[in-house]
C-alpha cells in the first residue's frame, strides 16, 4: 500500500467514525436545517479537536500523511472512539506517514503446537494466520465449522468460511452478528499490516463475492477478539455452546483458536459426541 492510499485509509476511517456522531451527542446544538449527510460536519469535529478546518479536511483528503500524538489524541476524543478503535487510528496513521515496516507473517506452525493440537483433543482447536486462513486443526476443529472440510486445505479460511459458504448462515445462531464481528477482525488486521497481499486478496475476494461484506467493510468497525461464548446450531449434534479462546502463539498473528465446554452438561455431551463424527484424517 502506497503513502498515498494508507493516507486514503486514515480519512475513510475519520470519515465514517465522523458521520456516525451527531451534534446532540455531544452537547452541540443540532441547528434549524436538516443536514444534507449523516453525522457531525468538518467543521464540528475540528472545532471540538482543537485543529484548523483547513488541517482536518487534509486529513480526510488523504492530503496530510503525518498527524502528530496529540492532533490524534484530540481527534479520539472528539470521534468518541473506544480503546481499540484509538489502536486502530494509530495504526492507520503510522502507515500512512511510513512508520510501519513491513512485516512476513511466518505461515509455518511448530511442532510443538501440532501437538497440542492433538492434547486438546476432544476440544476443537485450529491454528490461524492474520488473513484468517486455517494452517493447521485437530479434527474436531474442522469439524465444528461444518462443512468447511469439503474445501481445498488453501481455501479454508474462517473469514471466508463465515461470508461465502451456505452452512454458516444456519451454524451461527446470530449469523448477522458473526459476519460483523469477523469483518471487523479483518479490518483490524489490515490496519495492523496493510501491505500484506494475502490480507488485500482476501478483501477483493470478498467485496467482490459478497454485498453483505462489501457493506460491513464500509462501516470500518475494528474488533479483536479474545474470548467469547459461541452457540452453534451444528447439523451434526443440535445446538452447542462453547466458550472460545484466542491465544497469540508467536509473532505476526499466528493464532490458536480453541472451543471448551464444562464437563457434566449437554453442550459438553454435544462436543463428545462431535468428536466421535470427526474425521480423523
Amino acid at each position: 500500500m502506497s503513502s498515498s492510499s494508507s493516507g486514503a485509509a486514515l480519512g475513510e476511517f475519520l470519515r465514517a467514525r465522523r458521520a456516525r456522531l451527531h451534534p446532540t451527542d455531544l452537547g452541540l446544538p443540532a441547528g434549524p436545517r436538516k443536514r444534507r449527510t449523516p453525522g457531525l460536519r468538518r467543521e464540528e469535529l475540528a472545532a471540538l479537536a482543537g485543529i484548523s478546518i483547513d488541517y482536518y479536511m487534509r486529513l480526510e483528503q488523504g492530503r496530510e500523511s503525518n498527524p502528530s500524538g496529540p492532533v490524534l489524541d484530540a481527534l479520539a476524543r472528539a470521534l468518541r472512539l473506544d480503546d481499540e478503535a484509538v489502536e486502530h487510528l494509530y495504526a492507520l496513521a503510522d502507515h500512512a506517514a511510513g512508520r510501519v515496516s513491513r512485516r512476513r507473517a511466518d505461515q509455518a506452525v511448530r511442532p510443538g503446537i501440532r501437538q497440542l493440537l492433538q492434547t486438546l483433543r476432544p476440544c476443537p482447536a485450529y491454528v490461524r494466520n492474520r488473513t484468517n486462513d486455517i494452517l493447521a486443526a485437530n479434527p474436531e476443529g474442522l469439524a465444528v465449522l461444518a462443512g468447511i472440510d469439503e474445501w481445498p486445505a488453501d481455501r479454508r479460511n474462517t473469514t471466508r468460511y463465515t461470508l461465502l459458504h451456505p452452512t454458516a448462515r444456519t451454524l451461527y445462531t446470530d449469523w448477522q452478528h458473526a459476519a460483523a464481528m469477523t469483518v471487523a477482525q479483518l479490518r483490524t488486521a489490515v490496519a495492523a499490516d496493510p501491505r500484506d497481499p494475502g490480507l488485500a486478496a482476501l478483501v477483493a475476494e470478498l467485496t467482490e463475492a459478497s454485498p453483505i461484506f462489501a457493506d460491513l467493510w464500509q462501516h470500518h468497525d475494528i474488533h479483536h477478539r479474545r474470548t467469547d461464548q459461541k452457540t452453534f446450531h451444528h447439523p451434526a449434534v443440535g445446538t452447542i455452546t462453547f466458550t472460545y479462546e484466542s491465544l497469540d502463539t508467536g509473532p505476526d498473528g499466528i493464532r490458536l483458536a480453541i472451543y471448551q465446554t464444562t464437563p457434566g452438561t449437554p453442550d459438553h455431551e454435544a462436543m463428545m459426541l462431535l468428536a466421535l463424527t470427526a474425521d480423523p484424517r
